[in-house]
């Protein structure tokens, strides 16, 4: 029962998102009796059809403030609707209200949205942990965090959930350290969804770090505000952290208890789902070799079943937003034209000069020498002109011309020195002490910002101790400059790397949503063949204008 014990989890922050409402009380406070009345249909499920009716109303007041173009109210109505479905176990349908209130607050600037932006984040990233999609999880996570503007039960929330994350892998001790800096501040909230589902996780999960003591008092504190509130879903997490505790210790009479409590809300409420957890609770009182490898096979299958069935909307959402602030960019890029023709001088000026060097070196050293350090130089060289020399002789000529222009001199040599240090970073020693798989993040974090977003599938689940470092540090080279030139060449804001083991083989998958191009494997890609082929590899590329590029590499 191991999985069966994780997995439900999910159920224990689905509450979580009541920031949705209590984040929203300006907005609540001017509601009209019928929109307050399936208001609180949704926030506290304690009918069903009710909830169902507040679907269609929201709904229909979606559709009423898109005919007025009130977007902000458009995507406040789809966010109550999934937070709705969502609730009620129909977790494809509230991703799909999610994404789409999303698109709807992309017309607005973001500072104005923070907050709906904040718990719309939240939302996706338990989504996406109901699909075991952790990476991507932690990702929206992260993005609420930096929105939440200190407001103590909008971090208690999401912090929460990031302690689930971990919780959800058996690695309670990390959940409990991450959760127990913030207890006292949690203590002093007024009594709240949120702050009785913060209470109760940090209790169970204590219970299984060693301090059964303490978890056990933090899950009937949690029991209590939950009681006085009469949240059913609360409620009904808190029965199950009592069942699960007690079938642990092995109490089948009080564990019996407190399933049949289960059961009642379960009814109460209407959802298969939590009738089927109620019934599984229930058969675990055998403890059934059996039954328990039934289950895990289950909920094996069903994980499968969601990953296939999972339609990506959030990253289908960020091609689209990429693809809107690319058009909104162009007016920009027909400014940036007029330097295209003072670089192309400049360049053709350096060129003369490698070409000279290479002559004078030819005439001093040895044939197989020379061409050992014509390579060198080249790349310096380029790398040189590319990263630097542009931008002294444009600094330069700032310097030389009208006084306004002197005024961006240090701002330009800012941007020449963190070249500079780029260009020292992309030829540091790889680590391979660290786990190479960590290695990885670190280095599509550096490229992760506002402008950039760097999305990883199944990095995890590739086993990097059976590779060789000469195949580590080849991939690490390769990622590097894929990177690179995206950052130069293709103006993308979306890059996602995909890892798959199949037949002995490591599949990796690169895509961006940039300006692509006719396909020319210039010195750059060229050096990425290199490092592949030289570890036995196969690689792939593929691009066409508009198209964005791919890669597809072979190990």
């Amino acid at each position: 029962m191991k999985k069966s014990r994780t997995s439900f989890l999910f159920f224990c922050s689905l509450l979580v998102n009541i920031l949705v409402l209590e984040n929203n009380k300006i907005v609540s406070q001017n509601l009209p009796d019928s929109t307050l009345f399936y208001y609180n249909s949704v926030k506290e499920i304690k009918n069903v059809s009710e909830t169902l009716d507040a679907f269609k109303f929201f709904e229909n007041q979606s559709r009423k403030a898109q005919a007025r173009n009130d977007s902000i109210q458009v995507a406040y109505y789809l966010e109550l609707i999934s937070f709705g479905q969502f609730k009620l176990g129909l977790y494809n349908d509230s991703e799909a209200s999610a994404i789409k209130a999303l698109t709807f607050l992309s017309e607005i600037d973001s500072s104005k949205v923070k907050k709906p932006l904040m718990r719309l984040y939240n939302q996706l990233g338990l989504l996406y942990r109901k699909i075991d999609d952790y990476n991507n999880s932690l990702l929206f996570y992260n993005k609420a965090l930096t929105l939440q503007d200190d407001d103590l039960k909008s971090k208690i929330a999401i912090i929460t959930n990031i302690a689930n994350i971990n919780a959800d892998q058996n690695l309670f001790h990390k959940a409990v350290e991450i959760l127990n800096p913030y207890y006292s501040e949690a203590l002093t909230l007024e009594n709240s969804n949120i702050k009785a589902n913060y209470i109760d996780n940090l209790g169970f999960y204590q219970t299984y770090a060693g301090d059964e003591k303490k978890g056990l008092g933090n899950m009937k504190l949690a029991l209590s505000i939950r009681e006085e509130l009469n949240d059913l879903t609360g409620l009904f997490s808190s029965y199950r952290h009592h069942a699960l505790y007690h079938l642990k210790k092995g109490d089948k009479i009080l564990a019996s208890n407190y399933i049949e409590k289960t059961k009642s809300i379960s009814n109460k409420i209407n959802s298969k789902v939590y009738q089927r957890e109620t019934l599984q609770l229930e058969l675990s009182l055998e403890n059934n070799p059996a039954f328990n490898k039934f289950v895990s096979l289950t909920n094996f299958l069903e994980k499968e079943q969601r990953l296939k069935e999972n339609k990506f909307a959030a990253i289908k959402y960020n091609i689209a937003e990429s693809e809107r602030k690319l058009k909104e960019s162009q007016l920009q890029t027909e400014k940036q034209k007029q330097f295209k023709f003072f670089y192309f001088f400049l360049g053709f000026f350096l060129l003369m000069v490698s070409v000279f060097v290479y002559f004078f070196l030819k005439a001093k050293n040895r044939r197989d020498r020379l061409l050992q350090v014509y390579d060198t130089e080249k790349r310096i060289s380029k790398k040189i002109h590319d990263e630097v020399a542009n931008d002294v002789y444009r600094v330069m000529s700032k310097f030389q011309s009208e006084y306004e222009y002197q005024q961006g001199l240090l701002d330009d040599l800012e941007i020449i020195y963190n070249k500079t240090r780029d260009i020292s970073k992309e030829n540091e020693a790889v680590n391979f002490e660290e786990d190479f798989g960590t290695v990885l993040v670190n280095l599509f974090q550096n490229y992760d910002n506002k402008e950039i977003q760097v999305i990883t599938k199944n990095l995890s689940s590739i086993v990097w101790t059976s590779i060789s470092d000469l195949k580590k540090a080849a991939l690490y080279r390769v990622f590097q400059e894929l990177m690179t030139n995206m950052k130069r060449h293709s103006r993308a804001t979306l890059v996602i790397f995909s890892f798959e083991y199949k037949q002995k083989r490591i599949n990796i998958y690169y895509t961006d949503n940039g300006v692509g191009c006719n396909l020319n494997i210039g010195s750059g890609l060229r050096n990425v063949e290199t490092r592949i082929h030289s570890v036995n590899g196969i690689i792939n590329f593929e691009s066409k204008p508009g198209e964005g590029f791919k890669v597809k590499i072979t190990l």
